[in-house]
């Protein structure tokens, strides 16, 4: 399923979810994430975590 959530505003900038993905990632398990793909991928992965399954 494809989300849009962590694209926003565009290639390489950054957003609030994507921010906060690769600051939680790199202080809870020293996950080092760039801004362009890694970290909005992670991104996305929490909120749906978050949510409680895939949507």
């Amino acid at each position: 399923m494809l989300n849009n959530d962590a694209l926003d505003p565009g290639y390489g900038q950054l957003n609030d979810i994507t921010r906060d993905a690769i600051n939680l990632a790199a202080t809870r398990e020293g996950f080092l994430l760039d801004s362009v793909y890694s970290g909005k991928a992670m991104a996305v992965f929490l909120k749906r975590a978050r949510q409680g399954g895939p949507n």
